[in-house]
């Protein structure tokens, strides 16, 4: 089909395949045998310490959320309001420039 100007190429967009995964796999898989094979690794001391704390954290974010993140500043965050009084005498002249050109157009 050839590409027609002004009409769009896929007009129904691509199509969903998210939620007939996740329902195929909510029909497939016992979530109790998911959680107990990852308390399996997680206690198995054979296994890698990388992969056991992999299954921790996923039960953990699964059983409680996952952990807020919390950012600590050491300054006072920038200033978001605009203030006029820190303006030098040229900038405030800049701005009445640009104000009267937005006012008036023309």
């Amino acid at each position: 089909m050839p590409f027609v100007k002004g009409q769009r190429a896929n007009p129904h967009g691509r199509p969903r395949v998210g939620a007939s995964v996740a329902n195929l796999v909510r029909s497939k898989v016992d979530p109790e045998q998911l959680i107990k094979g990852l308390l399996d690794l997680a206690q198995d001391t054979e296994v890698p310490a990388n992969l056991r704390i992999v299954a921790t954290r996923e039960l953990f974010d699964r059983g409680w959320g996952k952990a807020p993140i919390v950012v600590e500043l050491d300054e006072p965050p920038a200033r978001t309001v605009f203030e006029p009084s820190r303006l030098t005498p040229t900038e405030l002249e800049a701005l009445e420039i640009l104000l009267l050109k937005c006012a008036d157009p023309e």
